[in-house]
């Protein structure tokens, strides 16, 4: 599953920054009603959602996820950590919709809901570049 899903970002050959041991588990391991937590304990942050138990330690480069089979919750699980991996460098992910025109780069930053984007615009929108 998590080969089809990352086809082309995944090689034998490549070195990763950061290594994980994925545990798959029955859906009825947790209630998926848990809400996302994400806790720093003793320099090792703890992620844990209704689909999803995760640890990861930055200083060893290492994490373990458990998890039900489906591709959403290890998705969740690598934008929290890369979150917070840029978040040390002064960084953040953004989820937004994004247009180029006339060579400018414009994003527009969307909320998530269920089912579908809603699209937030401000008059102030300054092109990225």
């Amino acid at each position: 599953m998590l080969h089809q899903r990352y086809a082309g970002f995944v090689s034998a050959e490549a070195h990763a920054e950061y290594d994980f041991d994925v545990d798959l588990l029955p859906s009825t391991f947790r209630s998926p009603e848990v809400d996302l937590s994400v806790t720093l304990r003793s320099g090792r942050w703890v992620l844990d959602r209704g689909d999803f138990l995760a640890d990861w330690e930055p200083a060893a480069r290492h994490g373990s996820i458990r998890q039900t089979a489906n591709p959403y919750s290890i998705d969740a699980v690598l934008r929290i950590v890369h979150t917070l991996v840029l978040a040390k460098q002064g960084g953040f992910l953004l989820h937004s919709a994004s247009a180029i025109r006339n060579e400018k780069l414009f994003c527009l930053p969307v909320s998530r809901a269920p089912g579908r984007q809603r699209f937030r615009v401000s008059p102030r929108l300054t092109p990225l570049s």
